[in-house]
């Protein structure tokens, strides 16, 4: 998204990405970019939890949750 403003900037908080750009993001957008957040690195990364895989921590409900973000913000 911020290679068609011709911005380079990396990460994973889509919030901190978001506010690189010099537009007016949307309250909602900035709540969804938020939301994904939450589970971005944790869903990612073994040794997030102490016992099980990430993968045991999350559902299909939550799953649902982030395309409906993800979606919304790519709108």
């Amino acid at each position: 998204m911020l290679n068609f403003f011709h911005i380079e900037r990396k990460g994973h908080s889509i919030t901190i990405l978001l506010s690189t750009l010099d537009i007016e993001i949307p309250s909602e957008i900035k709540i969804y970019a938020t939301i994904l957040d939450k589970y971005c690195i944790p869903s990612r990364y073994l040794n997030t939890f102490d016992e099980e895989a990430p993968a045991d921590h999350y559902t299909s409900r939550d799953a649902e949750e982030c395309i409906r973000c993800a979606e919304t913000i790519l709108r």
